[in-house]
């Protein structure tokens, strides 16, 4: 039965009665009178009776129904299941995304405004009807924390709803709506006797709908509950947006005063080129020079390297933006770096060995040439008791052998990340090498070694010139492009045996002008091992007096190093765990936000002991919503109150901002009944958008009515000829 969106002009249809009196008067108006001349018109009035009565009643009755179709036009019947916002008891969830993406701004609004006017007038409709619906209301930032639960909403909870949606902003994290859409489903189960509506107001992002395989599942479990499903898309258009993708780190260890290599990832998320853009640098709030990149087509990305120099050691936050544009969110991105005052390097050498010295000043000449490392010499003894966590890197030249415990602490060091480069000598023992530290492949060297020998120099005295691989430490030389290395030569090294083949985890990175093997590479574990198969005396080799040497030394020490320079960051949205030393550290933490969480300026926490080590003390913050530098500000009991910086960062899935169309929407929710709505034209609110109106049906019946009323009383009447 169809039901009126204006019940109360139905009391129209009285206005049925009007043709039926008029028609009434009109026949008592006249009076009778006998005459004999008209006793034939009546006998023949009596023949044709039926007939004209018939069609007169068929003319009453067309005007009646005009009338009642004019009601109708006025009170707009509808046939439907009035689910969205009806008159029956219903439970409303509203599934509202404030995820990063949310932030899409154009002209004087933004997807997320949009969708919080929606979520308003959701309210103020239903406030309409009251006491028929129970809002509850979940952002998917906090799931487990509803705005409203099971609220009743009528002109009363108004204002209260106002102030909630008034207070509340776009997160900058990454929220899933499956989550959403679950916990909308546990709590329907619990409805009894009530209708039931799901309301998801987002942006809906072609990368949330068309990767997520479970949300189209999930959401035909939910509506088998008998659940009405309505999606309200708050934004109508992809708009130019360019992000900040990833910003790293390429040296791995790097002290005060020596160049740091970065490399920032732009990419070009809008559907149209972008113009020539700077980028800016800052370094712990002092701007740097920037860089000016050319545009970009759409869906392209570009790398681009840079370098900063430290000025003094300790924690440096550095900021990398560009310019602002449809979302500011992914337009900046920061990292926390610790920069050494010097990386220290060991070098271990055999006994009364002098050849080390090559190395160490390859490290560090001194001058005005400042490198940041300080190489260490120690003795191999130095392995059996001094901590190699503290070394990023060691050096091994013309050591005989290893005591036992030295050999477990270096192979240990190799396979939780360190670096190791092994130069041979004179006084190396290969028996020892090859049982222990080659054990057969399962060691970290990476050949079996075999007695030594001459190179026989032929008449141009190139036998013994080098050739390199493609590999980081020698990229420098490869074709022959620095004229240095033409001028060095390999005299004697040591022979590998002729069954020897290297594994899978070994590499021949360079060799002779002959083919003969000369460095070679072993991964091992987490850690790299490169072997020299020749000393650095002059009886081996005249390289170390070769200034493409110290070229390579430096090679060896920036790509083999355990990675010790890492930019600390994290994605919106992981927690901040601070651990402290329970006899150092009081339990007061204050935590200050950055300036985009707005209003809320600080979090005051107090430390607990930490599971793993209740000696000590742990703080965890979990609302890092908002990108930016967030501070810890600690009480130390002896010092000074200590502030360390930590950066979060825009997760760079959500600067795309490519819509679903309506046909992928539709294809993607295949035999699942919903209603797309748009947040810019909420007509179907006060329409009832699963209503379906009989509009278009009583304007065409009644323009037949009103034709053929005009032709049977133009019938029906009497016309002079």
């Amino acid at each position: 039965m169809p039901e009126f969106i204006n019940p109360a002009f139905l009391t129209g249809t009285a206005l049925v009665a009007s043709p039926i009196i008029i028609h009434l008067i009109n026949r008592m108006r006249f009076r009778r009178v006998r005459w004999a001349t008209m006793e034939f018109l009546l006998e023949s009035q009596r023949k044709n009776r039926r007939r004209v009565l018939l069609k007169q009643l068929l003319l009453l009755l067309m005007r009646i129904l005009i009338i009642l179709l004019f009601v109708f036009l006025v009170a707009r019947p509808y046939v439907g299941t009035n689910m969205l916002l009806g008159d029956e008891q219903t439970h409303d969830v509203i599934i509202l995304d404030d995820s990063c993406s949310m932030n899409d701004r154009w002209a004087d609004t933004s997807s997320f405004a949009q969708a919080r006017n929606t979520v308003l007038q959701l309210a103020q409709a239903a406030a309409s009807k009251p006491g028929t619906h129970k809002f509850t209301l979940l952002r998917l930032s906090r799931i487990g924390q509803p705005d409203l639960l099971r609220e009743s909403i009528d002109h009363g909870a108004l204002a209260r709803i106002n102030g909630i949606m008034e207070s509340m902003e776009a997160t900058h994290g990454v929220h899933k709506l499956l989550k959403g859409i679950k916990e909308a489903e546990r709590l329907f189960t619990q409805d009894k006797g009530l209708n039931k509506s799901l309301h998801i107001v987002s942006d809906f992002r072609a990368h949330d709908w068309l990767t997520e395989d479970a949300l189209a599942k999930e959401l035909t479990l939910i509506q088998e509950g008998d659940v009405t499903l309505n999606f309200i898309r708050t934004v109508n258009e992809q708009h130019q947006n360019q992000s900040l993708m990833e910003l790293q780190v390429l040296s791995r260890n790097v002290a005060a005063d020596v160049p740091v290599q970065f490399v920032a990832t732009i990419k070009n998320h809008g559907p149209g080129s972008t113009e020539a853009f700077e980028m800016g640098i800052e370094v712990s709030g002092q701007k740097l020079p920037g860089a000016r990149l050319d545009p970009l087509p759409p869906g392209q990305s570009v790398k681009h390297p840079f370098e900063v120099r430290f000025s003094s050691p300790g924690n440096h936050v550095l900021k990398v933006s560009l310019p602002h544009d449809a979302l500011p969110p992914d337009d900046e991105r920061f990292m926390v770096i610790n920069i050494r005052d010097r990386i220290p390097v060991l070098v271990l050498k055999g006994e009364a060995e002098q050849q080390v010295d090559y190395i160490s000043y390859a490290l560090s000449p001194g001058g005005e040439s400042r490198t940041g490392i300080e190489p260490v010499i120690r003795s191999p003894q130095a392995l059996n008791s001094e901590p190699l966590n503290e070394y990023p890197m060691i050096f091994v030249a013309n050591v005989p052998k290893l005591q036992e415990a030295g050999a477990k602490a270096l192979d240990t060091f190799v396979k939780e990340g360190g670096g190791l480069a092994i130069f041979l000598g004179n006084q190396v023992e290969a028996a020892y090498y090859n049982e222990t530290l080659y054990a057969d492949g399962r060691g970290l060297l990476p050949a079996p070694l075999a007695s030594p020998r001459n190179i026989e120099q032929d008449f141009f005295g190139s036998t013994g010139r080098l050739q390199f691989d493609t590999h980081p430490v020698f990229k420098v030389f490869e074709g022959e492009r620095n004229p240095f290395i033409q001028a060095v030569r390999v005299t004697r090294i040591f022979s590998l045996p002729q069954e020897w083949r290297p594994g899978k985890e070994v590499s021949v990175v360079a060799q002779l002008s002959t083919g003969e093997p000369y460095v070679l590479e072993k991964r091992y574990g987490e850690g790299r091992v490169i072997l020299f198969l020749s000393g650095l005396g002059e009886e081996w080799t005249n390289w170390p007096k070769n200034p493409s040497f110290v070229i390579t030394m430096l090679q060896l020490q920036a790509s083999l190093s355990r990675q010790g320079l890492s930019g600390a960051s994290s994605d919106v949205g992981l927690p901040l765990e601070v651990n402290l030393e329970a006899q150092k550290y009081g339990k007061d933490v204050t935590i200050m936000l950055p300036a985009a969480a707005g209003e809320r300026a600080a979090v005051r926490l107090i430390a607990a002991p930490s599971p793993d080590a209740p000696a000590n003390l742990q703080v965890v913050f979990s609302e890092t919503d908002f990108a930016g530098l967030y501070y810890t500000l600690l009480s130390p009991v002896a010092t000074l109150p200590e502030k360390h910086p930590y950066a979060f960062n825009v997760n760079a899935v959500e600067g795309e901002l490519e819509l679903i169309t309506q046909a992928e929407f539709g294809e993607r929710l295949r035999g699942i009944d919903f209603h797309l709505q748009n947040a810019s034209d909420l007509r179907w609110i006060d329409a009832e958008s699963d209503q379906h109106e009989l509009l278009n049906l009583i304007v065409a019946t009644l323009v037949v009515l009103l034709l053929g009323e005009q032709l049977l009383a133009y019938h029906l009447s009497y016309h002079r000829r």
